[in-house]
């Protein structure tokens, strides 16, 4: 089993990269997404029920695509506000690269 120990978002003139750095290195990961084939990003909140049948509230960062179809950007339960704040930020950068 892998397990990430962080990622990068990398914001370009021309597109926006994630790298992912795993534990070990030779499952590298890079990922990169076009401006143009973005709508915007999301924050999206479930809840689900654990083993134990409580209540968990999960937040996942989704990026919406021109046809309004939902990708989901990162495989990682977020803080609400951790994932809230990427939005507001990749969201206001790819909007001034539009203008």
């Amino acid at each position: 089993m892998t397990y990430r120990i962080r990622q990068k978002v990398i914001l370009t003139e021309d597109y926006i990269q994630i790298k992912a750095y795993y534990i070990l290195c030779c499952l590298n990961k890079n990922e990169i997404h076009n401006y143009m084939n973005i709508k915007n990003f999301q924050v999206d909140k479930k809840t689900e029920r654990n083993s134990e049948g409580d209540e968990i509230k999960i937040n996942y960062i989704v990026c919406m695509d021109i046809f309004n179809k939902k990708n989901y950007f990162f495989d990682k339960n977020f803080s609400l506000e951790e994932a809230e704040y990427f939005v507001y930020i990749v969201n206001d950068f790819i909007n001034k690269k539009k203008i």
